[in-house]
């Protein structure tokens, strides 16, 4: 029989797991729903042109195959780590434009990240990496593993 600190803790790891399907939900639907605008601002970037149609399709199909992990049980360890992934990238290419590495840098975010400045970006991204990082050691703490599933 599992503690009342087991159920709290169980608890709060499905509501970072939640709270990171809505971000990638949130940021696939901006991209696929003005999908013509996303292709324009990726192929604005500094990227050359055929990095940049790779990144049309492979970075809404990642964060699409990161929302399905997250929603499974059976998968969501190994979602978390993609997510973290993911976030990490993202922030790293922040970083670098707060650096002044590229000549320009059109946001190619969607919705309310648009309007975002990148200090701002920057500390959101950090800020669900914090998320995500907490829920991935509350998983382990649990004993989640990527391959079984999730006992309540």
């Amino acid at each position: 029989m599992k503690t009342l600190t087991q159920n709290k803790q169980f608890n709060i790891f499905q509501i970072l797991t939640s709270i990171l399907i809505l971000l990638w939900s949130y940021t696939t639907i901006s991209k696929l729903s003005n999908l013509g605008r996303f292709a324009n601002e990726m192929h604005n970037q500094s990227f050359d042109a055929d990095f940049a149609n790779l990144l049309i399709r492979a970075v809404p199909f990642v964060e699409i195959c990161t929302i399905i992990l997250l929603l499974f049980n059976k998968s969501k360890m190994f979602g978390l780590a993609c997510s973290l992934i993911l976030l990490t990238v993202f922030t790293i290419y922040i970083i670098l434009v707060l650096f002044n590495f590229y000549d320009h840098v059109p946001c190619s975010c969607g919705g309310v990240l648009r309007s975002m400045t990148w200090n701002t970006h920057l500390w959101f991204n950090l800020f669900f990496i914090f998320l995500n990082v907490l829920a991935l050691l509350l998983g382990r703490r649990m004993g989640i593993q990527a391959d079984k599933e999730i006992k309540i």
